[in-house]
């Protein structure tokens, strides 16, 4: 990942922060690869990241939001 990670709210995430918005979309890709875009919830790839659903928030808007984010690293 290049550049600054922002939260939602525009601040910088530190290095702790990139790990765990990674872990987030790791989690997210994985769940993606055996269910179906419209049945994963963001607290079940909370759960999954080992965090809560407003940690989720801080650096996603949505589910969607998150599936393009990966999307845009995919095209890379």
């Amino acid at each position: 990942m290049t550049g600054q990670v922002r939260t939602v709210d525009g601040r910088v995430a530190g290095r702790r922060g990139q790990a765990t918005r990674q872990k987030l979309l790791d989690c997210l890709s994985e769940m993606l690869s055996s269910s179906p875009y419209r049945d994963v919830k963001v607290i079940d790839v909370a759960r999954k990241a080992g965090t809560s659903p407003a940690t989720f928030y801080q650096y996603f808007p949505d589910v969607e939001g998150a599936v393009l984010e990966i999307a845009e690293e995919v095209a890379k």
